[in-house]
């Protein structure tokens, strides 16, 4: 039995959803204390929603069957992400100055507003 299309589509954006938090932790992780960031926090997070979300996709065989609980921790993750996107964008980013912004190899950039 061979999984629906939005099945496939959706595994494909979990697993995109999972390469770009761990890109994020990877960016954030040499400056040390990184678990003290909610950013680093909201990406944990989205990656571990995103990863038991496989899991449960994988074990109901294809079909759109998922705990009760599961559906909840992953409202939970999106809304932090979108917290920590809207945050940044809208309450510090206009307070930060010109140059950080438009610095392109600077990392922390990207970690709140590509991939917050």
């Amino acid at each position: 039995m061979s999984m629906p299309r939005k099945h496939w589509i959706g595994l494909v954006l979990k697993i995109g959803v999972i390469l770009s938090a761990a890109i994020g932790i990877s960016l954030e992780a040499g400056r040390g204390a990184i678990f003290f960031y909610f950013t680093i926090q909201s990406n944990i997070w989205i990656a571990a929603s995103a990863l038991a979300c496989i899991v449960a996709d994988s074990r109901a065989g294809g079909k759109d069957r998922k705990p009760w609980a599961l559906l909840a921790f992953k409202f939970m993750a999106t809304s932090t992400i979108c917290l920590t996107f809207l945050v940044f964008s809208l309450v510090l980013s206009p307070l930060m100055p010109k140059p950080y912004l438009l610095s392109a190899p600077n990392p922390r950039y990207p970690s709140h507003e590509v991939r917050p």
